[in-house]
This record gives structure tokens, C-alpha cells and sequence, in this order.
């Protein structure tokens, strides 16, 4: 066919292939074809309808464009209404630009910009929308962006945006539930500070506001945040509001690799007010505080639910006779002062008049006999019972005081003694 340029007025009908090599072809009404529509520049202020294919150079529409094959535009296409093809879309290294719905049997593919914008006075004025076509979540349609087999883009320093991004939305990226359940998942940077947010925001199953952000939660994968230790700031911070809570277990270093910075404080908790650290237990037998170290076989230090405390790598044999004690300690102890409050008892009671003093033949009789001093434990007993320090204090404390009795006793006598050695020297 020779070059032509056209303009009508009236509604066009093709029942077999057109084919045009024209500069525009201008039309004011519908183009209907039943099979191919071919031309360079094809411009219909209304509907254009092929029962093949529409090529063109640049493609406009100002109502809907509907091929049951391909439309193919080598610049731009343009389309007011809904776009509905039945094979692929394809333009060329401008854009393709849309007011209206796209659907598309097969791909949709452009070298250039992709522009969908809803118009202003839309009652449901979406940017891009897709339907899946199976009702299974898990094989539903999907939008795939980028070349899966393509190298990541570069990654810039921090401080400077990403120049060749993958995607890049200047807004708001929303994921919505459907119905029942009214709840989205949010993605945006703010205008403010420009910190990057993801909220999870709606309502659950129930109604309530206990809708959450979960990270890989079915995959049981590792969560990696801040893990680049190689930079300055040794890879930021992970910081949380007023409450961290975890169900089972809080990690700090990699117990196979544990940092071997001597400068380092793997746990560091500041407090003002309040209390530092609170643990809750339900179990008074199992362990609350637990310090392991690969060099012993008991932990070197363990608190239990019930307040009981053992310090050092030993424990008291279970048969011993203070196996139940709430503090255990294997090694010394150095303090300042050590007070023993409210004592079982005390040596006060030597000094009752009352109190029946041993005479001192009866003490060596028996310490020659049991090689201790009455109400002093044996050796033996010392070794397998241990020493109550403040009962031993207050034995101790008593035979001080009888020693003292005895003394005084002494005196006594040395002095009528002297008495009678000095009455003695007068009568000479």
C-alpha cells in the first residue's frame, strides 16, 4: 500500500489485514479490525480493536486499546483506557504510559520508562495493579523486577543514596491483607529525617491490635542486622524501645569464635532508677544463673531458682551435713567484714553465778583423755562436719571466760597467800 495520511471522522471497520506506511494516521472515532493492524504512527482519539495484531512506530489511544495478538510499539504507547492483549506488549525505548487498567495474557516489556498513573478524579486511584490467577497464595501471579541472573547493584558508601537501584519507589509501599483480616505491612523513608520505616499496622484475626512484624518466620533463618564488625563504628547498633523479649535464648558472641578483645564488655546494662537486672523463675530446682567453663565439670558459678548459690567449680558431697546450705563457696574469701546477724548462741552464760566451772584437774583429765577441750569439736568431727564459725566463736568465747574464772580464782588464792606469808614474817 503507498503512504497515505488520513484523518476521520467517523468509525473505521477492517475485516482483513491494514497495513499503512504513512506518516500519521489520524482517526476521531473507533478502528476495528479482525486481524492485523499495521502502521507507522497511529493516533485514535476513541477505542482501537484488532482481532490480530497492532504494530505502530507510536501507538495512541485516548479509550481502550484491545488486541487478541501482540502490540508492538517501536516508541511510545499510549493508552487512556484499559489496555487488554492477548499475547505481548512490547515498546520501544521511550515508555509506556497508561491511565487506565493493563491486561495482559502473556508479558509486557519496554526498554523505557513504565508510567501507569490513575487519573485525579478516580474513585480507586491505583498506580500498578496485579491479580493473581490462582486463588492458592503459593502459586498465585507474582511482579518480578530486575534480571534474576544479574549481578547486585553497586553498593555506595552510607552516606550517599543508591544510584542504580533495582527498584526505587518515591513513596509508599503497601502490602494488604485481604478480608477479614484488616492489617498491611508498610515500607517508606520519611521526609523528615529520612530514616527508612517498616510498620505493621491493622488489626488481627480477632480484631485486636496485636498485629506484629515477623522476620523469617517460617524459614526459622538467621536475622543478621549490623553484622559488618569491620567498620569504624564496629557495625552500629541494634537498638529496641522499653522492652526486648525472647522466648527461649539471648546469644551475645559466637560461642565457637567469642571475641578475644580484651577491651570488650560483651553485656553492658546502665540504670538510673529501677532495677539493673530482674530474673523471673518459675522452677526452684533449676539453675536462674549459670557461668560455664569448658576447663571444669560443675559450673564455676550458678544461682538457683529458689536464691541458692554455689561459687567455685566443687560442690558439698549431698550426704554432707550442710548440703542444704543456700551458699556454697570453694576457695577463699576476702572481706573487709563479715557479720554473722542474730547467733544461735553465746558465752554470757559463764559468767552466771550459777554456772558450774570444771575444775582445772578435771580439764587436763580430759583433754589427756580426748585430746580437745570439753564443748570444743574433735578433728575428726571438724573434717567431716566443717566449723560453724559463729558457734565456734562463741565456744571459743567460753573457754576464754572460764580461763578468766580460773584466773580469778587463782588471784584469789595467791593473794590469801601472801596474806598469810606476810602475817606469818610479823609474828616472827
Amino acid at each position: 500500500m503507498k503512504n497515505i495520511s488520513q484523518f476521520f471522522d467517523v468509525n473505521l471497520n477492517i475485516d482483513n489485514r491494514f497495513v499503512a506506511v504513512l506518516i500519521i494516521f489520524l482517526f476521531n472515532g473507533i478502528v476495528k479490525g479482525q486481524t492485523t493492524f499495521t502502521a507507522t504512527e497511529v493516533m485514535v482519539t476513541n477505542s482501537i480493536t484488532a482481532g490480530g495484531a497492532i504494530r505502530g512506530q507510536c501507538i495512541t489511544a485516548n479509550d481502550t486499546l484491545r488486541a487478541k495478538d501482540d502490540v508492538v510499539a517501536e516508541q511510545d504507547l499510549k493508552v487512556a483506557g484499559d489496555i487488554n492483549v492477548n499475547g505481548n506488549i512490547n515498546a520501544g525505548p521511550t515508555s509506556i504510559a497508561n491511565l487506565g487498567a493493563i491486561n495482559a495474557s502473556q508479558n509486557i516489556k519496554t526498554q523505557g520508562a513504565f508510567i501507569f498513573n490513575s487519573p485525579t478524579n478516580s474513585s480507586n486511584p491505583l498506580g500498578l495493579k496485579v491479580f493473581g490467577s490462582s486463588n492458592n497464595v503459593n502459586t498465585g501471579d507474582v511482579i518480578q523486577i530486575g534480571n534474576p541472573t544479574a549481578a547486585p547493584p553497586v553498593i555506595l558508601p552510607c552516606s550517599l543514596p543508591n544510584s542504580n537501584p533495582w527498584l526505587s519507589v518515591n513513596g509508599l509501599i503497601t502490602s494488604i491483607s485481604a478480608n477479614p483480616i484488616n492489617a498491611s505491612l508498610s515500607m517508606y523513608t520519611a521526609p523528615w529525617n529520612g530514616s527508612g520505616y517498616i510498620e505493621a499496622e491493622g488489626t488481627d484475626n480477632l480484631g485486636g491490635l496485636n498485629t506484629a512484624l515477623l522476620l523469617n518466620y517460617f524459614c526459622g533463618r538467621d536475622v543478621l542486622l549490623c553484622m559488618n564488625t569491620g567498620l569504624s563504628n564496629g557495625g552500629g547498633k541494634v537498638r529496641v524501645g522499653n522492652f526486648l523479649s525472647a522466648t527461649k535464648h539471648v546469644e551475645i558472641s559466637n560461642p565457637t569464635s567469642p571475641n578475644s578483645d580484651p577491651n570488650n564488655i560483651s553485656l553492658e546494662i546502665s540504670s538510673v532508677a529501677g532495677t539493673g537486672i530482674k530474673f523471673n523463675t518459675y522452677n526452684n530446682a533449676l539453675p536462674l544463673i549459670s557461668v560455664n567453663n569448658s576447663n571444669f565439670t560443675n559450673s564455676p558459678f550458678t544461682v538457683l531458682g529458689d536464691g541458692r548459690a554455689y561459687f567455685g567449680a566443687k560442690r558439698v558431697q549431698s550426704n554432707h551435713l550442710h548440703a542444704n546450705s543456700e551458699f556454697q563457696f570453694h576457695g577463699k574469701i576476702a572481706c573487709k567484714e563479715l557479720v554473722v546477724i542474730d547467733p544461735t548462741k553465746w558465752a554470757d552464760f559463764v559468767f552466771d553465778k550459777n554456772y558450774e566451772l570444771l575444775p582445772l584437774n578435771e580439764v587436763e583429765a580430759y583433754y589427756t583423755k580426748y585430746k580437745h577441750l570439753k564443748d570444743v569439736p574433735s578433728e575428726k568431727e571438724v573434717k567431716e562436719n566443717g566449723i560453724n564459725s559463729a558457734e565456734m566463736d562463741a565456744t571459743l568465747l567460753q573457754k576464754i571466760e572460764e580461763l578468766y574464772l580460773h584466773m580469778v580464782q587463782q588471784n584469789k588464792r595467791i593473794e590469801k597467800l601472801e596474806a598469810e606469808n606476810k602475817l606469818l614474817k610479823q609474828t616472827k
